[in-house]
């Protein structure tokens, strides 16, 4: 047509916008794989970190199960003497795997098992607290506060005393006994008499008698001995000496001897 323009129409080069929920052209929807697809991407994988009683997956959080540890007191032990006691776990998935946390430690001597058992022989005296952790199968865990006194073996408690010393001469006539304070019984140990320049059994020293005693109970004496000696020399000191055949008893308080000067004439 002469003399007419024709309208000009604008061409859209940018992709149309699509409503929210409108499916593209050319995407096709398998509505039976929805339930799948789902499933899929909410089951938890791994776990990722467990506080507070609840447990942290890649899937979600997923409340834990009241767990508590066994028992609620440890026994306390002794210095030198074989310790064993048994920790447990109760309300969770087992199998348990049991810790040590960092608050405390355990006594000198003593070490705890993944499978909690606290075992070991004590080294040292002493009040010791720490704390045991347990942890399940699947992550979740409960703790326990203990705390184990550890204390010195109570041991029988020998003694000796020189009851009475007769000087004749050269001749010395004298009786002793020995006994046993501690709160146990002893045995076997013996009973040195000595003469000696000094209050130790040394060079120049004379035996005067070397007793043994099978055993002593707790709170008892001996019978009352009675030994003549003949010196061959007038040293100053006769020395009597509980001495132990085995390391089972704590020998007098005041270094395990008893001694008189003798009044030579």
């Amino acid at each position: 047509m002469t003399g007419e323009v024709m309208p000009r129409f604008h061409q859209e080069t940018t992709t149309p916008s699509r409503k929210l929920g409108q499916i593209p052209r050319g995407l096709l929807l398998c509505v039976a794989c929805l339930p799948w697809i789902r499933t899929v991407h909410s089951a938890p994988v791994s776990t990722t970190a467990n506080r507070d009683g609840v447990l942290i997956t890649t899937g979600g959080m997923k409340e834990c199960p009241t767990m508590t540890v066994y028992p609620e007191t440890l026994p306390d032990g002794t210095v030198g003497e074989p310790y064993a006691a048994t920790i447990w776990a109760d309300g969770g998935t087992p199998p348990y795997v049991f810790t040590l946390a960092p608050q405390g430690s355990l006594p000198y001597g003593l070490w705890l098992s993944p499978s909690g058992l606290l075992s070991g022989t004590p080294t040292f005296n002493a009040g010791y607290s720490f704390r045991v952790l347990a942890t399940d199968s699947v992550g979740c865990y409960n703790s326990r506060d203990y705390h184990v006194s550890i204390s010195e073996p109570q041991l029988p408690d020998l003694l000796g005393d020189i009851l009475n010393v007769k000087v004749r001469g050269s001749s010395l006539d004298i009786s002793f006994w020995c006994y046993n304070e501690g709160p146990l019984g002893a045995g076997p140990f013996r009973v040195k008499l000595f003469l000696s320049r000094s209050k130790r059994f040394g060079r120049g020293s004379q035996m005067a008698s070397l007793v043994k005693i099978p055993g002593l109970p707790s709170k008892s004496v001996t019978r009352v001995m009675r030994v003549k000696f003949e010196a061959s020399r007038r040293l100053k000191n006769l020395v009597l000496q509980v001495d132990s055949e085995k390391v089972i008893a704590e020998i007098d308080e005041t270094n395990n001897l008893d001694w008189k000067e003798i009044p030579w004439r």
